[in-house]
């Protein structure tokens, strides 16, 4: 179990890394704003459960289910914002 949260934490690292190197299209920088902060909020989601996981410190376990609902919101309204541009499922 300890293994799949240090591979979650560096995979959600790598991520929020990798997205924030991404240079969007000048019409879906708002919305990739929002998903570099989802992103990041995942890497601190993953690295607090990692924590939890080390310490037992239950606080840590209510960080991580509001990191986790933080980056689903921030997901959505990139989504929204995209959506509202007419530019959600554009190609």
């Amino acid at each position: 179990f300890y293994d799949g949260a240090k591979t979650t934490d560096a995979q959600a690292q790598a991520l929020a890394s990798f997205v924030a190197r991404v240079m969007p299209p000048p019409e879906y920088k708002l919305s990739h704003l929002h998903r570099m902060l989802s992103t990041n909020l995942l890497a601190q989601e993953a690295a607090t459960l990692r924590a939890f996981i080390e310490t037992g410190d239950t606080r840590q376990s209510d960080s991580v289910s509001k990191l986790e609902k933080a980056a689903q919101t921030e997901m959505l309204t990139a989504q929204a914002a995209e959506e509202k541009m007419g530019l959600w499922g554009k190609k």
